[in-house]
């Protein structure tokens, strides 16, 4: 961390460096994505689009939108960003739901900005801990959720609400909390486990409360006006995640119960889930490998808890909570689809905050050790190098995927074209087809032939080409 160069210049090129991988991942995303359906848009998307543009009613479309179901999901965001669509051009426009969708990696970008290193005095000391932070969170483990309306719209979105609602939360006054308390609305309305910020919510709030104890007198006024004030926080913050499960329930149709699996096949989809991330970083996965990062993810979180990190950053702190809370969820609800089924694209971003989270506390504990300057300095770069080589490991193989995905999609567009009557655009890799993957890719045709006639979607001009 030299100070031969003038600080201008350092700020300069650190902020080009904590920028790379955002243009790098932004450059992947524009090259690959299409304003074509993928996989689940047939259904959540196109069918959600021609059931909408045939309600004339406000109170049957916002009825439509809160009740709309996909699989088990309720995507009461997703379905309001359409509506809105909708209403205002009468056609879906697959583009803006991918972009918006990729977009919401930068409010993720800004929380982990404000409370990561914020405490830090010196500004270029602060960008130099920030860096692997930016690269660690812009890469391409879960590419297969981008580039995807309803994928990124769904994934994404409760994790930048999530995490909104966490950051707001850990503010002080009146319009902070508002603010919690609307994204933690929306990440309910976004995805089923936006609803764990409840209880990871109500224990910052228990620290909260903690806190004031401590810095008022027993009987001083201050301490009766502020515990007043955390009471209309908990009966406030409560009747949101009420409110939003009344209308999460509206018309819900309950899934069929889950296989009871035994508790140690979850205990390890559980730790497998937490450190997904690394079973792709080089396109030649290591069996297992992802359940070991994930222990050494919960010591280091147990150290954390041991050595009271909720106080110095309980941004890091509850939204870690809530991951391992998601990650209880998913390991209940998908456990019976197997293991492999914890390696999903789709999660592979809760393992990436995760080790931001362990990075940042390890970072912490090393500057208050003993050790040398120059010691830590080497430990700095050896991380710093090994965490860049993991992002442009997982941009390769994300690349991939990407391609593979867009080449397959353009596939089955030009499959449809051929004869719109039969042809499925939905082309599965998988050769050995079940009954319900056959069912998917007949219904991907009628759906898409219904909102073609309904005028709510059009196929690009060149649909092999972007």
């Amino acid at each position: 961390m030299s100070r031969r160069r003038s600080p201008g210049l350092q700020i300069f090129l650190l902020a080009c460096t904590i920028a790379l991988p955002a243009l790098l991942v932004s450059a992947i995303l524009f090259r690959e994505a299409l304003a074509i359906p993928i996989l689940d848009d047939y259904h959540a998307v196109l069918d959600f689009a021609v059931n909408f543009s045939q309600l004339h009613s406000v109170h049957g479309q916002l009825g439509y939108v809160v009740a709309a179901q996909h699989n088990e999901y309720k995507l009461i965001f997703e379905h309001a960003v359409m509506a809105t669509q909708l209403i205002l051009l009468r056609h879906i426009s697959i583009s803006f739901l991918v972009a918006l969708g990729n977009l919401m990696l930068l409010p993720i970008f800004y929380v982990c900005w404000k409370n990561y290193f914020a405490e830090e005095a010196d500004f270029i000391t602060r960008l130099e801990l920030f860096l692997p932070i930016s690269w660690m969170l812009f890469q391409l483990s879960y590419a297969e959720t981008l580039d995807w309306s309803m994928g990124s719209l769904q994934n994404m979105a409760v994790v930048a609400f999530a995490l909104l609602s966490i950051h707001f939360l850990t503010r002080p006054g009146i319009a902070a909390f508002f603010l919690a308390w609307i994204f933690g609305a929306l990440a309910c309305a976004s995805s089923a486990n936006g609803f764990l910020l409840a209880p990871a919510g109500l224990l910052l709030l228990v620290q909260e409360q903690i806190g004031n104890q401590k810095a008022f007198a027993a009987a001083s006024a201050e301490r009766q006006i502020a515990k007043r004030a955390w009471v209309a926080k908990i009966a406030a913050w409560t009747l949101v995640f009420l409110l939003m499960l009344t209308a999460y329930l509206y018309r819900y149709s309950f899934p069929p119960p889950v296989r009871h699996v035994g508790l140690l096949r979850k205990a390890l989809f559980f730790f497998s889930f937490d450190g997904g991330a690394v079973e792709n970083m080089h396109g030649f996965p290591v069996p297992h490998l992802a359940i070991f990062v994930g222990i050494a993810i919960a010591l280091i979180f147990a150290a954390a808890i041991r050595t009271r990190y909720r106080l110095a950053n309980p941004f890091a702190f509850y939204a870690s909570v809530w991951i391992f809370l998601s990650a209880m969820l998913v390991s209940s609800v998908r456990v019976a689809m197997g293991l492999q089924q914890s390696l999903s694209g789709r999660y592979k971003i809760y393992c990436d905050l995760l080790l931001i989270f362990c990075y940042a506390y390890l970072a912490q504990r090393i500057r208050a050790s003993g050790l040398s300057r120059a010691r830590r300095q080497a430990i700095y770069f050896a991380a710093t190098s090994c965490i860049i080589l993991f992002s442009l490991a997982s941009d390769a193989v994300g690349y991939k995927l990407l391609a593979k995905r867009r080449q397959r999609v353009l596939d089955g567009v030009a499959q449809y074209l051929a004869n719109p009557a039969a042809n499925t655009p939905m082309i599965n890799p998988n050769e050995d087809l079940t009954p319900e993957m056959k069912r998917d890719q007949q219904d991907a045709r009628m759906q898409l032939n219904r909102a073609i006639q309904a005028g709510v979607y059009t196929l690009p001009k060149d649909s092999t080409q972007k």
